[in-house]
């Protein structure tokens, strides 16, 4: 996936997006640069994006307000699926918020792939190791080989 979004850019995924990764088994995350938030500053930013996405101790994905706040302190994008942190995000910030997809079409979009099927499989991938840990989670708008339809559709929005 690093590849398709672009090995020459920095991958930063917060740690508090790691430890949940760990816990859903997922433990290469090789091509990362894993970083904690630690500088009062950046606590402070993250308090205030778990207090308008929530965090894990009261229930809810609170990987989404770690990425909010790593991509506010570095100036980043924020890459989350989930519709409703979006809908936060853009209406809190002047942040960059986009989701998965948008990021692995960047290869094909910025040239680096010949075109959509390139990702194709990759896409197939993301979607049966995540029905394996946690079925119907990946609210992705299409099923199994069924990205390169979907990026055709999607070409003006994605950029390409």
């Amino acid at each position: 996936m690093l590849d398709a979004a672009g090995v020459q850019r920095q991958h930063v995924l917060p740690s508090g997006v790691a430890e949940e990764l760990d816990r859903l088994g997922v433990r290469d995350l090789a091509g990362f640069d894993v970083v904690d938030i630690e500088e009062l500053e950046g606590l402070t930013i993250l308090a205030d994006w778990q207090q308008r996405l929530g965090t894990a101790s009261d229930g809810r994905d609170g990987g989404e307000a770690w990425v909010a706040a790593l991509a506010q302190m570095m100036g980043g994008v924020a890459i989350i699926d989930d519709r409703q942190a979006h809908a936060v995000i853009e209406r809190y910030s002047e942040l960059a918020v986009h989701g998965v997809l948008w990021a692995i079409s960047r290869g094909v979009v910025e040239g680096r792939a010949p075109g959509p099927h390139a990702y194709s499989g990759l896409c197939d991938q993301m979607l049966g190791a995540r029905e394996r840990v946690e079925p119907g989670s990946l609210r992705w708008p299409f099923d199994m080989g069924g990205y390169v339809r979907w990026f055709e559709r999607n070409k003006a929005v994605l950029g390409g």
